[in-house]
């Protein structure tokens, strides 16, 4: 189990629950520019306007440690930048994200053989500050994050803890505590029955009551896999995932709240290129 800033401790539990089951219709295209750099063009029909949305991002990888992360520009021409730069100190990260109106954070990664510190800064308008530790112990991970914001004149704090326990290729099992609000997570993912099938569960405990979740996945063949969801408010969800020729890879699912008969059935169709 490799170490993880505590954004990512529990992420691939939570990409196996959450992943492949958008109510969308979307096509992403990757492709090689040149100058060692990829743009990623995105089309998502919107229901509402009844209209195709493009947002076009553009990635550079630049002499000295210095990545051009995100160059983002929406179909109403509004920029968002992410840059990152190494080789200023063994295990530093520096990282930037803003845009042209109201967000600019500075952040930054230090790494070492068993901890893992990550610390940002709103330096646009200091409205918040966290700072987030991430201890390895064999196949635990310990992470806390503390996270302070402006709320007008007055700061606010909170304090978030996770543990994750690992057993290679067979089980992972995590906990997620903020006390401050009273919620608390249980995730497993387990991948002992075979190869080919992965069960993931969650189980939340908020002040407005217990809910969950459960999922399944079966990689039928190499290219293809299927994936079941059922959670605690009755939501049945689908979803078929086919990686074809040429890089192309496409996802079809169907969310379908039991209680609310064929009504209520929402369908996704997502299409990766590159």
């Amino acid at each position: 189990m490799a170490l993880a800033k505590f954004a990512d401790v529990t992420k691939d539990i939570k990409d196996m629950l959450g992943d492949d089951f958008d109510s969308k219709y979307s096509l992403k295209i990757k492709s090689a520019a040149p100058e060692n750099t990829t743009l990623t063009t995105t089309l998502t029909y919107s229901s509402k306007d009844s209209a195709i949305v493009p947002k076009s991002a553009l990635k550079w990888a630049g002499p000295s440690g210095f990545t051009l992360d995100k160059l983002e520009v929406t179909n109403d021409l509004r920029p968002t930048v992410e840059t990152s730069l190494t080789g200023i100190a063994p295990g530093l990260k520096l990282f930037f994200k803003g845009n042209d109106s109201d967000k600019a954070e500075l952040s930054a990664d230090y790494k070492l053989p068993n901890i893992m510190v990550t610390t940002s800064l709103d330096i646009l308008k200091g409205s918040y500050a966290n700072m987030d530790l991430v201890y390895k112990h064999g196949d635990i991970l310990v992470g806390a994050a503390t996270a302070m914001k402006m709320k007008g004149s007055t700061p606010e704090s909170t304090f978030k803890g996770a543990l994750k326990y690992s057993i290679p290729n067979v089980t992972e099992v995590a906990v997620t505590a903020t006390p401050q609000t009273g919620s608390y997570e249980g995730l497993l993912l387990y991948e002992g029955v075979s190869p080919q099938i992965k069960i993931g569960g969650k189980v939340s405990y908020e002040k407005s009551g217990l809910c969950g979740a459960v999922v399944s996945s079966y990689k039928c063949n190499p290219d293809t896999t299927i994936k079941k969801k059922l959670d605690t408010k009755g939501v049945l969800s689908l979803s078929v995932k086919q990686n074809l020729p040429k890089k192309l890879s496409v996802v079809g699912s169907a969310t379908l709240p039991l209680n609310s008969g064929l009504k209520g059935i929402k369908y996704g169709l997502n299409a990766t290129l590159g």
